[in-house]
């Protein structure tokens, strides 16, 4: 909460409880999700961790058929992809916008050619 805490210094208590719920969100652990996807990820335990209910919800129904508990395994290698893409979109995001407002420098021409140089 160290960062979020000079966010918050001029906020309402309205405004800090919403600031905190919609930040809170966003804040999940990739160990926790990879540790709740290795051992309890045939129940659907991540899906909830990650605030997708409705998947934790089929895959919790389906259980009984270790479908998803292989389709969990496959989610591993997705869910580190994932947190590596989300952590560098920010810098992505930031490049890209610095790169179209710089000046971009003129194009440089080839010198003229005289009429004896062709010769």
């Amino acid at each position: 909460m160290g960062n979020k805490s000079r966010y918050l210094s001029g906020l309402t208590a309205e405004q800090q409880i919403m600031f905190l719920s919609e930040t809170g969100r966003r804040d999940k652990s990739e160990t926790v999700a990879v540790l709740l996807t290795l051992f309890l990820g045939g129940i659907g335990a991540h899906r909830f961790y990650l605030r997708q209910s409705g998947l934790g919800v089929v895959y919790a129904l389906f259980c009984w058929t270790f479908i998803p508990a292989i389709v969990a395994l496959c989610e591993l290698f997705v869910i580190q992809a994932g947190y590596g893409n989300t952590m560098n979109a920010s810098a992505r995001k930031s490049e890209r916008c610095c790169a179209s407002t710089r000046l971009r420098q003129p194009a440089q021409r080839a010198p003229a050619r005289s009429a004896d140089d062709l010769k």
